[in-house]
């Protein structure tokens, strides 16, 4: 290839990574889930990017009074706010703006996550999330509970790198019950 051809081909390979984007923008406001009974599962997306190997995936999200609980046996929660991901050469960004964000369960062998501005770009691409949050709770009462909260996490590719930046305040996780577990995780880079 002659180097004008490759110059060429170097600067559409360019193009086309840098100004592909999927973007989802969500502003959400007084959002609730609730559930009660027996072997249930719940899910809640918002603001949820998954992209391929050219395109860049962004989430935009303010969102404030969102709710989500469960109660009785058996049961399996998840809260997703602010996710981008994008695969080989795309770049992800989440950009979260969130408050009076909560998550709940009670009864016996349930599991609760929540993940509150994740990015995770491909192989050769890097990963932001950008986070501002204040008044998150998750609470789990009962038995063989298990929990997990993260805000702020982005994972770049194999060679490249990744940045969180996170404002927070008012976080909180309780638990009560025999034989539960929990975990948090706040401005988690990689």
């Amino acid at each position: 290839m002659k180097p004008v051809f490759k110059i060429a081909a170097i600067l559409a390979f360019t193009a086309i990574t840098s100004a592909a984007y999927a973007d989802s923008n969500v502003n959400a406001s007084n959002v609730g889930q609730s559930q009660s009974g027996a072997l249930n599962s719940q899910g809640l997306d918002l603001g949820v990017t998954q992209k391929g190997t050219f395109t860049g995936a962004r989430s935009n999200v303010n969102a404030s009074n969102i709710h989500q609980s469960q109660s009785g046996a058996l049961n399996s929660q998840h809260l997703d706010v602010g996710t981008a991901m994008s695969s080989t050469f795309a770049t992800a960004t989440s950009n979260v703006n969130a408050s009076n964000v909560s998550q709940s369960q009670s009864g016996a062998l349930n599991s609760q996550s929540a993940s509150i501005g994740k990015a995770e770009a491909g192989t050769f691409a890097g990963a932001t999330a950008n986070v501002n949050v204040s008044n998150i709770t998750q609470s789990q009462s009962g038995a063989l509970n298990s929990q997990t909260m993260e805000i702020g996490h982005a994972k770049g590719g194999t060679f490249t790198g990744s940045t969180v930046n996170v404002n927070a305040s008012n976080i909180s996780q309780s638990q009560s019950g025999a034989l539960n577990s929990q975990s948090t995780r706040i401005g988690v880079d990689g």
